[in-house]
């Protein structure tokens, strides 16, 4: 079992470093650490436990079957033991394993497919035309607010076949509940409630209103044959809501922030050389919405050379596996043109993100979108803001950007 730790600056050498420290700081001195952190051993001590650090032992472990998801572990960790969140918890995919976890994927795994959710590229593509054409034309306006935050639940409402007059009240309430998935106090536990409490609402509602060819029906009719019950149903569709919204939101203005930091690769779009697909998937790697999540080992085990005992807690930092140097060259060039490589960034094995082919043709739609609307767009990504806290999932929710 991993206990000791040393800060990275001492290099001593088979002592992992100490990655509290990088908690709160900037983007780019959190990748410098990280780095450094890597190189200097394979994992390193985080606040739950080791953090594994390089691209071949993350991918051993989330595709091990020595390992279970995280699921309850960090809410226990967060002192939650029961109450509205703990029940949320218990009945969705990220906390579950085995039968419970297969329903809940089979109810929706048809409806995200990559062909599937290509149908909503031309509701996607018009939902961002009309923002964007709503927009100041001198102005400096907000990217991740007025584009990024609302495109996600647009889709998935158009998904689940529900309307989406509350776009906005139900981005804040998202907001909210991302913070369940990381370290969070009791301030922050009690609007993630809050947050929740709306989703729930929504869920029920859109549960019991759902139209046929839907996905909100399809979940319906899972519900009424009994391959789940009603509360996994209603919390399935929070789930959906939630999921669909928080990370991509993160995806989009994680892109475009890269974008503004890389005006060539900028021009390599206008000029059609790179597409909003590779951009996509050269950020998940550069900067991935879902930063770290984590495993509970269900026996006694090894990643590496991390021995683990069963039940503890091993992290997993997939900004420090997507900049490997082992499997990318030039690992901290945003390079949506580099060679193809496996990106970890959705997972792998059972917990695969089944919202993958989802947030990639968002994401791609999107950024085609406003470069071919847009091709002299201004982002000040040095004017960024990235969300606080202790949250595994993170990016900027603020950037100012400017149409000429």
């Amino acid at each position: 079992m991993a206990t000791t730790t040393h800060p990275i600056d001492g290099h001593v050498p088979g002592v992992p470093a100490d990655l509290r420290p990088i908690d709160g700081s900037d983007f780019d001195e959190q990748v410098a650490f990280l780095n450094a952190a890597r190189e200097h051993h394979p994992w390193g001590m985080g606040d739950m436990g080791p953090v594994v650090l390089r691209h071949a032992d993350v991918a051993t472990l989330l595709h091990s079957s020595d390992f279970d998801q995280v699921g309850m572990a960090l809410l226990e960790f967060n002192g939650v033991t029961d109450g509205v969140l703990h029940d949320w918890w218990s009945q969705i995919m990220f906390a579950n394993e085995g039968d419970r976890h297969r329903r809940l994927r089979e109810a929706v795994r048809g409806w995200l497919t990559p062909k599937r959710v290509a149908d909503l590229a031309g509701p996607v593509r018009a939902a961002t035309e009309g923002i964007l054409a709503g927009l100041p034309p001198t102005a400096t306006f907000d990217l991740a607010a007025e584009v990024a935050n609302p495109i996600p639940i647009i889709a998935i409402c158009a998904l689940l076949g529900v309307d989406t007059e509350r776009v906005d009240e139900l981005g804040d309430a998202t907001t909210e509940v991302g913070t369940a998935f990381g370290i969070f106090d009791e301030a922050e536990h009690r609007r993630i409630v809050a947050g929740l409490e709306l989703l729930l609402d929504w869920g029920d509602e859109a549960l019991t209103t759902a139209r046929p060819g839907t996905l909100a029906r399809s979940i319906a009719d899972a519900a009424s044959s009994g391959d789940l019950d009603r509360g996994e149903a209603v919390a399935l569709i929070a789930n959906l809501l939630f999921a669909a919204h928080d990370t991509t939101r993160f995806l989009l203005a994680n892109a475009f922030w890269l974008l503004g930091r890389n005006p060539v690769v900028w021009q390599q779009l206008v000029a059609a050389d790179v597409d909003g697909a590779a951009v996509a998937e050269e950020t998940v790697r550069c900067r991935p919405p879902a930063a770290r999540t984590g495993r509970v080992a269900t026996t006694r085990t090894r990643i590496g050379d991390l021995e683990v005992e069963a039940g503890e807690l091993v992290g997993v930092s997939l900004t420090a596996a997507g900049r490997d140097p082992r499997v990318y060259t030039d690992p901290d060039v945003f390079d949506p043109a580099r060679p193809a490589a496996t990106t970890l960034s959705f997972w792998h094995g059972v917990h695969y993100c089944i919202g993958a082919a989802l947030a990639r043709l968002e994401a791609s739609v999107v950024i085609d979108t406003v470069v071919a609307k847009c091709p002299e767009l201004v982002v000040d990504s040095a004017g960024a803001h990235t969300r606080e806290g202790g949250s595994g999932i993170t990016g900027i929710d603020s950037l100012p950007a400017r149409l000429r």
